[in-house]
């Protein structure tokens, strides 16, 4: 999921909080110190309580794909920590969460990507 970073006409600078929700990322605002869920794309404690996030269009791709699309693309090195993706075991690892999984759906893996379609939206 990728959320437009304006928000009520406020520019907010999203961080990790280290929290989960039903096993997906909490993320808090710099300016507010609001909650943020990214599975229910919405403030969830905090002054913002509530409010929505709005989703932007994205693209999952490789770095070889993203500079063949766009070769005029510039890249901030921060010291090369960043040759390999730091979540490639946590993908590979079939355990999902630190209390396991409720309500398991046996049509996929506990890790398999989704696309998600909002019908209302």
């Amino acid at each position: 999921m990728v959320y437009a970073r304006n928000i009520q006409g406020t520019t907010y600078d999203f961080g990790v909080s280290g929290k989960l929700i039903m096993n997906a990322l909490v993320m808090y605002d710099r300016q507010s110190d609001t909650l943020w869920s990214q599975f229910l794309s919405r403030a969830v404690k905090g002054p913002l309580v509530n409010t929505q996030l709005e989703i932007v269009p994205a693209l999952q791709t490789t770095w070889a794909q993203w500079v063949q699309l766009h070769p005029d693309t510039l890249l901030l090195d921060k010291g090369g920590r960043y040759f390999a993706d730091t979540y490639e075991g946590y993908y590979r690892n079939g355990s999902a969460g630190i209390l396991g999984e409720s309500n398991k759906d046996g049509r996929l893996d506990s890790k398999d990507l989704v696309l998600g379609i909002d019908l209302a939206g």
